[in-house]
């Protein structure tokens, strides 16, 4: 039996909730490994909107790969949530801010990371304050949701 089938039965988490309501209905492209959340999502392997959850462990190279793997020029919107207790640490020489805020600092990094890639951040969450209460919970927590900035193309 799953994590979520033992946590939530057939019902969604806030956190499912909350992603359904960002898109809300339009298709979307899955990456991750629920499953089980994978099938109440109107999925299109060619959509422009993109779902990305990093809930196994990882070091942060492999989330800028992941990141730039997927946040390609054919997105146009996505969600991006990452399982804090799951990233190992920081294997590169990137440097980022770093604060008793673990949630906060990954956003702060995630949206630098997306936003050199042409894209903006426009909503965003974490629990810093949780200890550990979250810790066995369905979708991550620490999450960045946005949109591909339009270039201008004045002169």
């Amino acid at each position: 039996m799953s994590w979520r089938a033992v946590q939530l039965g057939k019902e969604l988490c806030d956190q499912d909730r909350l992603i359904l309501d960002l898109f809300d209905g339009a298709d979307v492209k899955y990456i991750g490994l629920d499953e089980e959340f994978k099938t109440v999502l109107p999925l299109n392997e060619f959509s422009t909107n993109l779902i990305l959850i990093i809930n196994h462990r990882v070091w942060y190279s492999n989330i800028i790969k992941l990141v730039s793997e997927h946040l390609t020029q054919y997105t146009d919107k996505f969600y991006i949530g990452i399982n804090r207790y799951c990233i190992k640490g920081n294997d590169t020489t990137e440097k980022f801010t770093t604060s008793n805020h673990h949630g906060q600092d990954i956003v702060s990094a995630l949206s630098s990371l997306v936003g050199r890639s042409g894209f903006a951040v426009t909503k965003s969450g974490h629990y810093d304050k949780d200890r550990g209460r979250h810790f066995n919970f369905v979708q991550p927590l620490t999450w960045i949701y946005g949109h591909r900035v339009e270039a201008n193309t004045s002169n």
